[in-house]
């Protein structure tokens, strides 16, 4: 069963031509409290749309299968392409819903917001990459290393980066027992052990590893696992997110989630979500921003190249940027009005003067590694291909 929401994410978007964020219940960051109750933990937390309109069964185990970049349009994109009978079925049987990614829309800030089950501004990872005055620098924290210097390695507990308690502490003082299943080569990263600070990880080589790791953990009588998989995003990278490569991983997933399918009771609730979409830059503009007229005034470009913060020596003035047709350019005080980080901002310093949205497929090339500015697909902008996201809930 289709619940479509758009309209109404379209309709509440406060910057006209974009999707902002919906924190309130139509956003990734709400996905926790629909896990909470489930197990009956009574939260605080800001509840889903879909919870207030459809009663979902409790069940006593739940699987939270979240595909990297795995964006509302690219689904809807794959099952006009190819029959993807799975999801057809989980579509068809559950409950199927589009929700908003986090600001920016890029899996270093929307893995924390799933699992702190908090807004941006609350648990302070702004980004793919974003200035700290603790370092004087801008910090990577995905990779843990200054800028994109790959040479620079720093050092810097879990506890510092995600402040805030994960949902699988929160989990684990109510006695669910939770596991959460990821790239076994990420399973040494700070990032990793902050996002997922809690739980019992277990790493995985391949996509049948992971089927099977589920699959053993589903003996058990009640438990939450969460499951991540990345494929999607990659490939979208190289080959651009519409790209046949991207849509034949897709429908391995499909058969994936077939196998998974078989070995669901009715015990067992399945939910399918993404942390953002991609959007095609193939033929993007490419914005060179030190080549302009009173650039030197720019002291720091950070974060995404779909949608950096400028950092300035206070010199440079909003009609810079308004000489671009394609940019909306924001000041930090208009940024937070809109709660693009949501209510509150607890790390203030780290936005920068301005916001550069991109009202096409345009990026930046100011911050970026040659690598970067060569992928053919890219996320971090409030384009509904970047920020709208599916949301299933399947169970028998």
């Amino acid at each position: 069963m289709f619940i479509d929401t758009l309209k109404q994410i379209k309709s509440e978007s406060k910057i006209n031509g974009f999707i902002t964020p919906v924190y309130n219940g139509l956003n990734i960051s709400n996905i926790g409290s629909l896990i909470l109750e489930n197990f009956e933990i009574q939260n605080n937390f800001e509840k889903l749309t879909i919870t207030q309109i459809l009663k979902v069964p409790k069940k006593k185990k739940v699987i939270f299968f979240l595909i990297d970049a795995f964006g509302f349009n690219l689904l809807s994109f794959a099952r006009e392409k190819v029959l993807l009978e799975s999801f057809e079925e989980i579509i068809k049987n559950g409950i199927f819903t589009v929700l908003t990614s986090t600001f920016p829309s890029t899996t270093a800030t929307a893995l924390p917001s799933i699992y702190t089950i908090s807004e941006p501004g609350t648990h302070g990872v702004l980004g793919y990459r974003f200035y700290t005055r603790e370092f004087g620098n801008l910090i990577n924290p995905l990779f843990q290393k200054l800028s994109v210097n790959k040479n620079c390695p720093i050092k810097y507990d879990e506890d510092w980066l995600i402040p805030i308690k994960t949902i699988f502490e929160i989990l684990n003082e109510n006695n669910i027992p939770n596991y959460s299943i990821v790239r076994s080569d990420y399973l040494t990263s700070t990032f990793d052990k902050a996002v997922y600070r809690g739980t019992k990880e277990l790493g995985y080589l391949t996509l049948s590893d992971l089927y099977n790791k589920i699959v053993e953990l589903l003996k058990l009588d009640t438990i939450f696992i969460n499951a991540y998989w990345w494929s999607i995003d990659a490939l979208s990278h190289h080959y651009g997110p519409y790209s046949q490569v991207v849509i034949s991983e897709i429908k391995f997933l499909d058969y994936f989630l077939r196998l998974l399918l078989e070995k669901i009771d009715n015990d067992t609730l399945l939910i399918i979500s993404a942390d953002h979409g991609q959007i095609d830059t193939s033929n993007g503009k490419v914005i060179k921003l030190k080549e302009e007229k009173d650039s030197e005034n720019i002291l720091l470009p950070v974060s995404d190249v779909r949608a950096p913060y400028i950092y300035t020596n206070g010199k440079l003035q909003k009609a810079f940027f308004e000489k671009f047709d394609n940019i909306t350019a924001l000041t930090k005080e208009d940024a937070l009005n809109l709660g693009l980080f949501g209510n509150t901002i607890s790390f203030e310093e780290r936005i920068g003067d301005y916001i550069i949205l991109f009202k096409d497929n345009s990026y930046v090339d100011f911050i970026s590694e040659e690598s970067e500015l060569n992928l053919l697909g890219k996320h971090g902008n409030l384009t509904e291909d970047e920020m709208v996201v599916p949301l299933i809930l399947y169970y028998k």
